[in-house]
This record gives C-alpha cells, sequence and structure tokens, in this order.
C-alpha cells in the first residue's frame, strides 16, 4: 500500500473510491468502492490474494460523499477501455491518473458531490522489489 495514505480520512464521506495498481501488471488498474473502516487498506488486500503475484498498490482515494454515484459514473465514463469487456463485474481499466484526476473535477461537478483526491503516483510494490532484487543476484551467482 502506498505510504501513509491510510492515515489521510478526510471526513468528507463514508466511503471512499480507490484507484489501484499491479506493479507487475503495469497497464492494469481497477476502480472501484470500498467501505474503508480499516483507514483504506479494505479493497488492495481483497485484490491481493492468491490469483495475483504482488498486491495491489492505491495511488488514488477518493473519499467522496456518494460513492457508489461516483464510482458508477467512473465505470461508464472509463467503460470502453475496461481490460475484461465480457464480465462487468471485474472492475479493471486501463486509465492513467491524470485521466482519472480530470474525470473526477468533472463529475464532482456536474454531479455536485463533495470529493478529495488524495494521490500517491509512486508505488510501494515492496514485494515486487525485493523479488527483482533477488532476481538480479541470482543471475549474477550472488546468492
Amino acid at each position: 500500500m502506498a505510504a501513509g495514505l491510510g492515515d489521510q480520512r478526510t471526513g468528507v464521506g463514508d466511503d471512499d473510491c480507490s484507484h489501484c495498481s499491479n506493479v507487475s501488471r503495469s497497464a492494469l488498474v481497477s476502480a472501484a468502492v470500498s467501505r474503508m473502516a480499516d483507514g483504506g487498506n479494505a479493497k488492495p488486500s481483497e485484490m491481493g490474494d492468491a490469483s495475483v503475484p504482488f498486491p495491489f498498490d492505491v495511488h488514488a482515494l477518493i473519499s467522496t460523499s456518494d460513492a457508489p454515484t461516483l464510482e458508477s459514473s467512473l465505470h461508464k465514463h472509463f467503460g470502453e477501455r475496461r481490460v475484461n469487456l465480457e464480465n462487468e463485474r471485474k472492475e479493471f481499466f486501463n486509465v492513467t491518473i491524470e485521466e482519472l484526476k480530470l474525470e473526477l473535477e468533472q463529475l464532482t461537478d456536474r454531479l455536485g458531490i463533495e470529493s478529495e483526491l488524495q494521490l500517491t503516483l509512486v508505488a510501494e510494490a515492496k514485494q515486487y522489489r525485493i523479488s527483482e532484487a533477488r532476481r538480479q543476484q541470482l543471475e549474477g551467482g550472488s546468492i
């Protein structure tokens, strides 16, 4: 998880939308609503099970007064950029943080909802980085 995101609650709403990525799958992001009772850790931990090689990192956390409406609107706007066009329950899109930020600004004005965006542009990707360092050591015969 990106450093410090869990400690930066805004009080805007009870729900959050998150923009998560997995460094091992560079174009893959998820845009989803979470009830963040644990301070921002719910969605990435739900997504980091045995079906993915590395945990997801949170890059954008949007605290909002109406997360379900915001999520639905983001999904409609970025619908053609879904990774899985067959199963809409798979909430993964090929979207940059800048694109998300621009659309969020437009949507909050148009929908009349409050939101606050918190960004972390660098992925912690701890397990990925450790694995890559070990892989380089193995290739160099250091281990």
